[in-house]
């Protein structure tokens, strides 16, 4: 067969969950499937550096710029990219503005729902790009569904009615990638830290979980313990910054931004643990990510967090500040133990269920 993929997420220079999703996701089918024929999509002025998606497939690479690609997809229905190669199936492995034939068979990949959850956690310009790219079609469209945790499935179900035979769950992986003599000292890392990682936007709880470690670094016994804080800045964070230039603790919390993937395991596997109380996640990857490193976890026991997490960490209510200094407490009075088994979370084994996917369309 002829499978279609939108790679649009993998244009961003500061690849966040869905664009490490999408690649790691993407290597390992193409690894894998040796029998169906792929074709990469992206729409960028940007040169295109994915020479491991050649040995299995074709990059087609336009160049239209965003907003006209966007409104002729969405609105006059004229780019059509299934009918340019004849495929058989297409692979939208996130949310974006497309317009596909009738003929082609149709896999959307859906991570969360957010946007529906609470409109505050997104920019006016985020939730009208959601609500532009006509979201309720793709999914009543879609041949299969196919969503990262059972939490997801059921948002899927409750917004949409989508009929659960149409919905697929496939669990994520996790890096499992060892970087090996990595030099963390060129990184100053601090001796004591817990470690955030996420892109710094209201969803995140970024703000609980200052207001919590205000608490704990107000108690002397404490005073020598760290934040830092990992990841890209999205969008209405100015309030998180405000707070820790405030912060009589200021100089306890540290801003790194984006890092390499060797840092991202340095920061990893020098910290305490992970904080992690998100108001709302589809799935969860820097936990697990903790997890495997043998770090504990402190998470929210809202939406697919408690799924993935299991009984791995520490699950408290996102909305109170006094149960996040709590865990972080507990972590810091305790040895913890991690010895959890995430076997469920592989990339060669998601790769292998979206593959059967695809060839459930064979005529």
């Amino acid at each position: 067969m002829r499978i279609g993929v939108d790679l649009r997420s993998l244009q961003e220079k500061q690849k966040a969950g869905i664009s490490r999703y999408v690649l790691q996701l993407c290597k390992a089918i193409t690894s894998q499937d040796r029998d169906n024929e792929y074709y990469f999509y992206f729409n960028t002025f940007r040169k295109i550096k994915y020479p491991e998606f050649t040995k299995q497939g074709i990059i087609v690479h336009t160049r239209i710029p965003s907003r006209i690609f966007n409104f002729c997809a969405r609105f006059l229905k004229l780019i059509a990219w299934d009918k340019k190669n004849n495929l058989d199936v297409f692979w939208q492995p996130s949310f974006n503005f497309i317009h596909l034939s009738k003929d082609v068979k149709k896999v959307l990949t859906v991570h969360d729902l957010s946007w529906l959850i609470n409109r505050k956690w997104y920019s006016y310009k985020m939730y009208f790009w959601h609500i532009l790219a006509g979201i309720p079609k793709q999914v009543k469209q879609a041949d299969k569904v196919i969503a990262v945790s059972k939490s997801t499935a059921s948002d899927i179900n409750f917004f949409y009615s989508k009929p659960a035979d149409k919905i697929k769950i496939i669990y994520s992986g996790i890096n499992r990638e060892v970087f090996n003599n990595n030099d963390c000292s060129i990184l100053n890392l601090p001796e004591k830290y817990l470690l955030f990682i996420g892109t710094v936007e209201p969803r995140k709880n970024i703000l609980g979980i200052i207001q919590a470690m205000e608490l704990v670094l107000s108690k002397e016994k404490y005073k020598d313990i760290h934040l830092v804080i990992m990841g890209a800045s999205g969008w209405s964070n100015k309030e998180v910054y405000k707070a820790i230039r405030n912060s009589k603790h200021r100089d306890k919390f540290h801003y790194v931004g984006y890092t390499t993937n060797r840092e991202r395991d340095c920061y990893i596997k020098n910290s305490l643990a992970l904080i992690w109380p998100s108001f709302y996640e589809g799935f969860g990857h820097p936990p697990l990510e903790a997890l495997y490193n043998g770090k504990p976890v402190i998470a929210s026991y809202s939406s697919s967090l408690p799924e993935v997490i299991k009984d791995n960490g520490i699950l408290v209510d996102p909305y109170n500040i006094t149960e996040i200094k709590e865990a972080i407490l507990n972590i810091l009075d305790n040895d913890m133990n991690i010895d959890v088994n995430l076997e469920a979370y592989d990339w060669n084994k998601a790769a292998s269920y979206y593959i059967k996917v695809f060839n459930s369309f064979k005529k």
